[in-house]
């Protein structure tokens, strides 16, 4: 099913991820170009190991660094089963984050998704669209990712906080 969305577009796996990386790009651009007028607060992980925030706060939008379907408050332990429960529990890991925010998914306008498998792209999408209740996000899905052993599914968001 994914690699016929590609095909249709007339791109190849490689060209679709540096499109992502290229437009990534231009994002952090206009972050740093448009961002600076505004107070940045950096909201770590909660493991010292790990090298990145858990999210960004620039002005009234927060970025969500990628999110997996690990145990709430165990980043050993991916759920198990398949697809299915790793989105949900990432998409449970991304709502826990709004609540410190004092948001919801709502707040959501942008999500990124990664896969290990490409053909996961349906069942991903029905589990993820069941967390929209009143706005669908944009969103950009690719998938041939090797995110690590277990994990499937890779979620990142950004939300406008209000």
């Amino acid at each position: 099913m994914f690699d016929g969305w590609m095909v249709d577009f007339g791109m190849k796996k490689n060209q679709l991820i540096k499109m992502i990386k290229r437009i990534t790009f231009l994002l952090l651009i206009g972050l740093v170009l448009f961002g600076c007028k505004k107070k940045t607060t950096f909201h770590p992980h909660k493991l010292d190991s790990v090298p990145y925030s858990e999210s960004v706060r620039v002005g009234n939008i927060l970025y969500i660094s990628g999110q997996i379907g690990n145990k709430e408050d165990d980043y050993n332990e991916i759920v198990a089963g398949g697809i299915r429960p790793q989105v949900n529990q990432a998409m449970k890991n991304i709502n826990n984050i709004l609540l410190k925010h004092n948001a919801t998914m709502d707040n959501i306008v942008k999500c990124t998704c990664i896969l290990v498998n490409g053909d996961d792209w349906g069942a991903m999408s029905e589990e993820y669209v069941k967390y929209f209740k009143k706005n669908k996000p944009a969103r950009t899905t690719f998938g041939g990712a090797d995110l690590g052993d277990g994990i499937l599914v890779e979620l990142d968001c950004i939300a406008k906080l209000n």
